[in-house]
């Protein structure tokens, strides 16, 4: 899963005529990830409670839901509302990476799991790098 903070979004705030400084660019992903020091240890005792599927509709439920609020937030040139949606975003997201790992961890059952883990961290990062590199700006 790719949820790095996105270069596109300062892009977007300019077109949409966001204002947009380098202190409110920064706090998109300060309400992502902030949270998500505590969130994620939440969410590990969630999955454990609910199950792994249960956990897993919630969470993706959340990312969906906190995109669709970041996505509102820009056709009503709101900021205030796209700050929401990084936050419900953000309560879905890193819980998400872990029920991923869960995932890993029960499929592989004690084989070959270390290159199953890496090779699901390699094609996260490749995904940043892709989003990294794939980004420009609108001339």
């Amino acid at each position: 899963m790719c949820v790095d903070q996105d270069p596109f979004l300062c892009i977007w705030c300019n077109v949409l005529s966001c204002i947009v400084t380098t202190r409110r660019y920064s706090l998109q992903y300060v309400l992502y990830s902030a949270p998500n020091c505590v969130i994620a240890i939440v969410g590990g005792q969630l999955i454990d409670r609910l199950g792994t599927q249960r956990s897993l509709f919630i969470f993706v439920s959340l990312v969906t839901v906190g995109h669709a609020i970041y996505a509102l937030g820009f056709s009503v040139s709101s900021y205030a509302v796209c700050l929401i949606g990084r936050i419900v975003f953000g309560l879905g997201g890193e819980s998400l990476s872990v029920v991923g790992s869960t995932i890993l961890a029960q499929w592989f059952k004690g084989r070959e799991i270390a290159f199953a883990m890496g090779l699901n961290l390699s094609f996260i990062r490749l995904g940043s790098v892709a989003n990294d590199k794939g980004t420009s700006s609108p001339s």
